[in-house]
């Protein structure tokens, strides 16, 4: 993102910022999580052999998952309404939908033929 212009400046800074703004990126963040993803290896370590998760326990983590894309699709609707975004992803529209749904699998099929095609070189030095 270079800056030619004090406006090409401005454009992209406030870009980046709302875009963060969206993201609900914050400060510290980055650190948080990686404590957060140690924690979590070192519990799947501790309970390496341990029972499989209860179905109350999978429920309440389906539970949970919602409620933290509801949070987030709420969140997201407040900062489109600033007028600065449009959700371009989900829509309502079938027809695009479909087109999008088209353009992932797509991209899943390359994605998984370039990892395939990756470790075979790999393999193959």
């Amino acid at each position: 993102l270079t800056c030619d212009s004090p406006l090409d400046t401005s454009v992209k800074a406030t870009l980046v910022e709302e875009t963060f703004k969206l993201l609900m990126l914050r400060k510290g963040d980055r650190l948080k999580e990686r404590g957060r993803a140690k924690e979590q290896f070192q519990r799947r370590l501790a309970s390496k052999g341990a029972a499989p998760l209860e179905e109350d326990d999978e429920a309440e983590q389906m539970a949970e998952r919602e409620r933290r894309r509801r949070e987030r699709l709420d969140h997201e609707d407040e900062v489109l309404q600033s007028g600065k975004f449009l959700r371009v992803y989900p829509c309502d529209d079938p027809e695009k939908m479909a087109l999008y749904q088209e353009i992932l699998d797509c991209a899943a099929v390359d994605c998984s033929t370039a990892l395939f095609t990756a470790a075979s070189v790999q393999k193959q030095r």
